[in-house]
């Protein structure tokens, strides 16, 4: 009886768009089970977290594939923070807060004294704040022990955040701004007109903050509790600022402008959209702005407030976006979808350019944060041949402070090392066998993360090749795609080429030429694969 052997032989990245790969073209998108109202947050190895209103907490890897999801007791609105060790902190309306370990599972969850649906802030030493529609902040050891706990004795509506001195901020529903020392107790407070909506922490420890039914203003707040001065908006503000690497504070607003605010506090410019405002925004390093709206789209506008482009989400977006490393900006909407966008630029190197300060959810301006890495080429399960050059690409982005070098190992062998984006080399001649390719960031202030594995392989005897479309390839739509293998078996018939698009199969050819014919296909990014199956 004659047996089969089968050859994943190559895969490759190919971008089908209708215009250009351009910022703002959607990449992929993901359907939850529920309304989107989580901010997500991105790990070191470029996972996505979230949560919906259907109970979930998602983890999706970087190409949009659903990693695993996490059941808490109700809706999820609250942001999840990552500590350093990768667990997920995050709260629900069930009254409680959940510790969840970076592969779905259950750490521990903190009973609190009414609806957790805020986001928690990390201390450098690791403990866990977070407020309650019970009135309390709370701080938790790593562990979910309650260290102490601060009652306001009404609502905490803001998400906490953490200075540079480790001073915890926390507004509530009684007009009050509290500033909490890390033992408990209350530094000083100061009381406005109106709820305390959001937090941001500026580079010399200003801490600013929005309020909102009553009052609509942006107050910039000095660490000793005096106020340094205050800007009128013209609606509630139910969103949390952020601050550009120019010192430029933005926020968005229920009367349908979002506002950027000089360090001064004197208006730079506004910008109106179809209607309110809860997202926070994120700022890119070549000052893009991106943020949600109640119109169903996300906006991006450069540092003049000019309006580069917009994307229809097809519900509203009161959720924040956050900006990869490679620039793309991901972001859920009320339609239950979630999205991964084409953009311009990483994060922008600033004191507070994004809800909750960074893409972990820390909310610590005094936070070191390790830089993330990931690898984008060559992806996992590719296989190469003998004599071809590998190509290896790497993402990389660090917080506060700059990338100096990527290392690029083979196992434990270094390949090389790259200084300057983007993050690449070339590994030639290298021999049959199964390898597992990692990428280590290193950034200026000594920190270090390394990548999640890639699997590639490089095979001999049975050797296909994927000729047509070529690596990379760009189609305009619409079209008929021709895929072409070459097919090379010198010691058995080759007896079928199946062509796949991921794990779904187009096609086959069952003789030379191994050719096959996509009809139409969709736009988005696609990495194809040949099968070839022998007679032996």
């Amino acid at each position: 009886m004659k047996s089969q052997s089968l050859i994943t032989v190559l895969m490759l990245t190919l971008p089908l768009i209708g215009l250009s790969q351009s910022p703002g073209t959607k990449l992929w998108e993901f359907t939850a089970g529920g309304g989107i109202g989580s901010s997500p947050a991105i790990a070191v190895d470029g996972s996505i977290y979230f949560g919906s209103d259907a109970k979930k907490l998602y983890a999706l890897n970087p190409d949009g594939a659903k990693s695993w999801e996490f059941t808490a007791g109700a809706e999820i609105r609250s942001a999840p923070a990552i500590g350093p060790d990768g667990t997920l902190y995050f709260g629900a309306d069930d009254n409680k807060l959940y510790a969840v370990n970076s592969d779905g599972t259950a750490r521990w969850f903190f009973p609190a004294g009414g609806t957790v649906d805020t986001s928690p802030a990390l201390g450098t030493n690791g403990t866990i704040y977070f407020s309650s529609g019970g009135g309390n902040l709370y701080a938790l050891s790593p562990g979910g022990t309650k260290l102490w706990e601060f009652n306001a004795g009404v609502t905490f509506r803001c998400s906490p955040v953490v200075g540079p001195d480790g001073t915890i901020y926390a507004g509530s529903n009684d007009k009050v701004l509290y500033a909490i020392r890390p033992d408990g107790t209350q530094k000083w407070s100061v009381g406005f007109n109106a709820l305390v909506a959001g937090l941001a922490i500026g580079s010399d420890g200003a801490i600013y903050a929005t309020t909102g039914f009553g009052e609509a203003r942006l107050y910039a707040i000095n660490p000793d509790g005096t106020t340094r001065w205050s800007f009128q908006a013209g609606g509630y503000i139910f969103a949390s600022p952020a601050v550009g690497s120019d010192g430029t504070i933005y926020f968005g607003c229920f009367d349908q402008n979002l506002y950027a605010v000089n360090p001064d506090g004197s208006q730079k410019w506004k910008f109106a959209v179809g209607d309110s405002i809860e997202s926070t925004p994120a700022i890119a390093s070549d000052g893009t702005v991106y943020f949600g709206c109640s119109d169903q789209k996300l906006y991006a506008l450069d540092s003049a407030g000019t309006k580069l482009w917009e994307f229809a989400a097809g519900g509203a977006v009161i959720c924040s976006p956050v900006i990869r490393e490679d620039g793309s900006v991901c972001i859920g909407a009320f339609n239950s979808k979630f999205y991964a966008l084409a953009g311009s630029s990483g994060l922008a190197e600033a004191a507070w350019p994004m809800f909750h300060r960074d893409p972990h959810h820390t909310g610590n301006s005094g936070l070191f944060l390790l830089p993330h890495v990931r690898l984008t080429s060559p992806t996992n399960g590719a296989v190469f041949f003998p004599g071809q050059p590998i190509s290896i690409t790497a993402a990389a982005a660090a917080f506060g402070t700059t990338i100096s070098q990527v290392n690029f190992f083979q196992g434990a062998n270094l390949i090389g090392t790259a200084t300057n984006p983007p993050y690449s080399l070339t590994w030639s001649n290298a021999p049959v066998g199964s390898y597992t390719l990692t990428a280590r960031a290193t950034d200026a202030l000594g920190g270090a993360s390394t990548s999640a594995p890639v699997a590639i392989s490089v095979a001999t005897r049975l050797a296909i090749n994927l000729t047509s479309p070529t690596n990379g390839s760009e189609i305009f739509l619409p079209t008929n795609l021709t895929l072409t293998a070459e097919v090379s078996d010198p010691d058995a018939t080759v007896t079928k080429v199946e062509f796949f698009a991921s794990t779904n199969k187009l096609g086959e050819a069952t003789a030379a030429p191994y050719d096959f014919v996509w009809t139409n296909p969709p736009a988005g990014s696609h990495v194809l694969t040949a099968k070839s199956t022998d007679s032996e």
